[in-house]
């Protein structure tokens, strides 16, 4: 109480005595009554705002929470579905990995096969040049009207020259005039350039060994001719058997040689008989050895026209592997030969 109230009530005492400071007092507390009753009402008013607050709140809080659980209804109908859409993707990316697989199987073998056409194209001879071979056998082979061949010897011979035809050589010049006169080209040079594309097939390097440059010829051979009879005995030159993609083992050896010669590995044509009269053809290289490979060799051919030094036997039906198949090759032992004289 203040200095002013406290002199109020030493008046009221002074003046009223007792009852008059207790009436005093009840004033006092009614007017304090009143306002608590004031701030009671406030604060009703309030907690009334408040409730009104709370229920909104309240029911905002519902609300949220009826969202709530329809958002995780939706999470977790959308993370099905995602999980669907993951299996699938996984199964379109396995489903795109076998795709892309095909694709570079597809691929290759295009690619093999456009290079096998290619280089078939390459290799393909025409009319002309055909016509050029039967003319040649016509007048120098095994069949026809002029037969000129009266010993194996004679055949090994032409086939040797078969071979230098197509390193561009010409060792029949009659015929040739003819050619040239009917095409204006050399036949030879025609079959130069169709064995450089041979060449360049087989993937031999200057740098090469003469055993890596067998090795890669003999694949080339095996790989791109098929063995096939004769109904007639012909000996094929080796642009013939490139375009043919087959023949018999004398058109093997003679083209074979002329991939050998064409590498700067010497060579020449062999005629071998077994026991039961069976004939074969085959090649010789002027090397000491195939390196590491089992093979068959003649240490002095001297006797049979060729230079001095050891021959090598080549199959040419055999990859290098197989040179030294005994069970083959021991039944056959060496006729006739005739070296490769393409200088």
């Amino acid at each position: 109480m203040n200095s002013k109230g406290v002199a109020f009530l030493v008046l009221i005492i002074l003046g009223f005595g007792l009852s008059g400071y207790l009436l005093y007092e009840r004033y006092q507390l009614e007017e304090e009554i009143l306002s608590l009753g004031e701030v009671i009402a406030d604060r009703e008013a309030e907690l009334t705002a408040l409730h009104a607050v709370n229920s909104e709140l309240e029911d905002q809080v519902g609300s949220l929470t009826r969202d709530r659980e329809s958002l995780q209804t939706e999470v977790e109908t959308l993370q099905e579905e995602k999980d669907g859409l993951q299996e699938t993707l996984n199964i379109k990316e396995t489903s795109l990995e076998g795709l892309q697989t095909d694709y570079e199987m597809l691929q290759n073998d295009y690619d093999s096969l456009h290079q096998e056409y290619r280089l078939e194209s390459e290799l393909r001879i025409g009319n002309c040049l055909t016509s050029f071979y039967d003319a040649l056998r016509y007048e120098y082979g095994l069949s026809g009207a002029k037969r000129r061949f009266a010993t194996e010897k004679d055949v090994v011979e032409f086939a040797a020259n078969l071979v230098i035809h197509s390193l561009g050589k010409q060792p029949w010049p009659e015929i040739e005039e003819d050619y040239y006169a009917v095409t204006g080209n050399h036949s030879y040079e025609e079959a130069w350039e169709k064995l450089q594309s041979a060449m360049s097939a087989t993937g031999v390097e200057d740098d090469d060994t003469p055993i890596e440059k067998i090795e890669k010829i003999l694949v080339f051979v095996t790989g791109h001719v098929t063995y096939e009879f004769e109904v007639d005995d012909i000996l094929r030159a080796p642009v013939e058997t490139l375009t043919l993609r087959s023949g018999d083992c004398d058109d093997y050896s003679i083209l074979a040689a002329a991939l050998f010669e064409a590498a700067d590995v010497e060579a020449s044509i062999g005629f071998f008989l077994n026991d039961e009269g069976g004939g074969h053809d085959m090649v010789l290289v002027h090397l000491e050895d195939l390196g590491g490979y089992d093979h068959f060799y003649i240490d002095d051919l001297t006797g049979l026209g060729l230079r001095p030094g050891r021959w090598v036997i080549i199959e040419p039906q055999f990859t290098i592997e197989r040179q030294g198949d005994g069970e083959w090759m021991n039944q056959w032992n060496l006729d006739v030969a005739s070296e490769v004289e393409a200088s």
